[in-house]
């Protein structure tokens, strides 16, 4: 899904998980973190803040209104889908290890820009999916996390 950003021109891309209601169930999202306290930010302001991929199954966190703009990435039976799933999980925790950091504003200038669009991006190719682009502008977007660096 891509939830629509500076009057919908551009966007912050993140996973859903749904069952078969086409009830969300979980979500992944690449989030600027702070440092210090270790939480979650809509946008990252300071030059220590880092990249992480968060999970959200709550209501009462990461999960809003969820009219956005989507495309559909796989569909297929329970056991298809959660082993899919499975391995954006697991790359989760590989992207986490690294200790990115998040640009000011989710925007590089000077280099490769890595954001909450690299993370949907690179849990895309961790799954095997097709990265379909969504979204007029989405910085980060084709920066795969886990190349060599």
């Amino acid at each position: 899904m891509q939830q629509p950003l500076i009057f919908g021109i551009a966007g912050h891309n993140f996973l859903t998980l749904r069952n078969e209601k086409n009830t969300i169930v979980t979500e992944l999202h690449g989030l600027a973190t702070d440092a210090k306290t270790k939480k979650w930010k809509y946008i990252g302001t300071q030059s220590t803040d880092r990249l992480l991929v968060w999970e959200f199954k709550d209501s009462n966190e990461y999960l809003t209104q969820k009219n956005f703009s989507g495309i559909i990435l796989s569909q297929g039976n329970k056991e298809e889908i959660v082993h899919t799933w499975g391995k954006a999980l697991i790359c989760r925790e590989k992207i986490n290890e690294q200790g990115l950091l998040y640009p000011p504003y989710g925007v590089n200038v000077r280099g490769d820009t890595e954001n909450s669009n690299s993370v949907a991006y690179t849990l895309m190719l961790c799954m095997g999916l097709d990265t379909e682009h969504l979204g007029l502008i989405t910085p980060g977007w084709g920066k795969n996390l886990l190349d060599a660096r």
